[in-house]
Parts: structure tokens; C-alpha cells; sequence
């Protein structure tokens, strides 16, 4: 009977929070994310060379303490969590999603111009923010394993995975859940360039990880964004160059309604999910 009583413990799942203390749980996973990284890259500081390995072991061990931590906070197994990969979707969905995603993208990048990167306040920021990525141009292995393929994976999982089915779990309105995780997510980055673009795209692939619940979807939109972005800093040695002319704003906006036209068909086309 004592072991029954305390396997049912054991499975009892909390990941349930309300929007506002979503935020909390975004600033600890940022918190961890940032000490833990900052604490693995620091003898590459000295020596420039072991970048090599540094950097994608300190993402992947600041990504993996954060969700740790949100295993721990929230009593959520390694069992539940590869329950999510493995949830299914179908070819439709998997279409939707990416058309989705494209659509959205060029929207995605004139949101981010919006911000300017030579007034005062903002200028050293954007210059360290820049240092920081075309720095990634001397280590391409090292970038592309963190960028491309660590990045979406861990990333999903903490930001789609915990944020957000926490708030939906908790019977947080959809909107009000996708919104907060899309700008949890975008504030994790800690710069106003990937708030606002990260941030939106956050929002995007929260819609989609609602009505599919599928987190392998995500992952793989999340690194088709980021695989674009990395071939495209290869491409021009540095990370402002825009792939759309931002002036051209009707084609972005006429790829806006297309996006906001398929993400309706994907809703009409999927039964409502329930999360609880």
C-alpha cells in the first residue's frame, strides 16, 4: 500500500501556472541559462581556440540545467518529455505548419528592422549583439551545432514544452498562453533585435505546437528559421543583411494574411486540442 501511495506521488504532473507566473519561470530559465553558459565558456575566454568545443557544450549545458530545473520545479519526468517528441502529426499538418512559418517569416524580419541599431542607447548594444554572432563566422562546426541543431531542439522543449503547455494546462486562454510564451521566449534572448523578431516567430510556432501538439513540428520549423539564418551570415559575413526589401511592405503584408489565411485552415482542419 506505502509503495502505491507513493507511486501515485511520484506521477502526479503540476506543470500547471498561470500567465503571470509564466514570467517568473522565464526568468529562471533565463537566469540558469545565462550562469551556466557564461560559467562553461569561460576558459575559452582565455583561449580563443577551445570555442571549438565550448560553445555548443555551453549551450547544451545551460539548456539542459534549465530543464532540470523545470523538471524539479515542476515534478515532470524525462518519461513525459520524450512523451511529447513523440507525438504525432500528420503530412497536412506538417504542410500547414511550414507554409505557416514561411509566410510569417518576411513579417518576422520587418518587425526586427523596426528597431534602429545607430541611435545612442541602442548602439553599443548592437555592436556587442553583432560582435557576439559574426564571432560565430571563426567557429562554423561549433555555430552550426548550436544554432542548427541544438538550439531548436532544447529549446522547444523548455519554451513550448514547459512554458506554454504549462499556461494552456492550467486553462490560460490560447491567446493569452501563445502571446506570453512567444514574448517569454523572445525576452530569453536579451536584446530588442531577437525580442521582437524571436518574439513573433515564438508566437508562430506556439499556434502551431496548440493545435498540433506536436513539439517535433516546432523543432523542425525552429531550425529551418535558424538554418536560413546561419547559411545567410555564411553567405554575407555579417547579420544585418536583409533577405526582403523591408520597404517592399505590401508583398510582406500580402505574406502576412496568407500566413493568418493558413494558420485558419489549419484550425478548421484540426479538432479543438485538450490540454489538461
Amino acid at each position: 500500500m506505502s509503495k502505491q501511495v507513493n507511486k501515485n506521488f511520484s506521477d502526479k504532473k503540476e506543470l500547471k501556472f498561470s500567465a503571470l507566473y509564466a514570467i517568473i519561470v522565464g526568468v529562471g530559465i533565463t537566469l540558469t541559462i545565462q550562469i551556466v553558459q557564461g560559467f562553461v565558456i569561460l576558459p575559452a575566454l582565455i583561449y580563443n581556440i577551445l570555442y571549438h568545443v565550448l560553445l555548443p557544450l555551453a549551450f547544451f549545458c545551460s539548456a539542459i540545467a534549465s530543464i532540470i530545473l523545470l523538471m524539479a520545479w515542476f515534478k515532470i519526468s524525462k518519461e513525459e518529455i520524450i512523451s511529447w517528441l513523440q507525438k504525432p502529426t500528420s503530412f497536412k499538418n506538417f504542410g500547414l505548419g511550414i507554409l505557416i512559418f514561411l509566410l510569417a517569416l518576411p513579417f518576422a524580419e520587418f518587425l526586427t528592422g523596426l528597431i534602429p541599431t545607430d541611435i545612442p542607447i541602442l548602439k553599443n548594444l548592437y555592436e556587442s549583439f553583432e560582435v557576439s554572432f559574426t564571432m560565430m563566422l571563426d567557429y562554423k562546426i561549433a555555430a552550426f551545432i548550436t544554432v542548427c541543431i541544438l538550439a531548436p531542439i532544447l529549446e522547444e522543449i523548455i519554451f513550448r514544452g514547459f512554458v506554454l503547455r504549462g499556461m494552456l494546462q492550467n486553462k490560460v486562454n490560447p491567446i493569452v498562453a501563445i502571446i506570453m510564451s512567444g514574448l517569454i521566449f523572445g525576452a530569453a534572448h536579451l536584446n530588442p533585435w531577437q525580442f521582437i523578431g524571436a518574439g513573433f516567430l515564438g508566437i508562430v510556432f506556439g499556434y502551431i505546437y496548440y493545435r498540433t501538439k506536436s513539439l517535433i513540428l516546432c523543432i523542425f520549423l525552429h531550425a529551418l528559421n535558424n538554418i536560413l539564418s546561419f547559411v545567410l551570415m555564411i553567405k554575407y559575413e555579417k547579420i544585418e543583411e536583409n533577405v526582403f526589401d523591408e520597404s517592399a511592405t505590401s508583398p510582406i503584408f500580402i505574406c502576412l494574411i496568407l500566413s493568418i489565411l493558413a494558420a485558419y485552415f489549419l484550425t478548421k482542419t484540426t479538432t479543438k486540442p485538450e490540454w489538461n
